[in-house]
């Protein structure tokens, strides 16, 4: 059980929300 892959897994996670928001935020502003 490795400790040090659950934070860099999470950090993973939160750079692709940020790209979806950012994403969804060029988008709801092209409407």
């Amino acid at each position: 059980m490795n400790y040090e892959e659950e934070p860099k897994y999470e950090i993973f996670i939160g750079k692709l929300k940020r790209i979806l928001k950012r994403d969804h935020g060029l988008k709801s502003t092209h409407l």
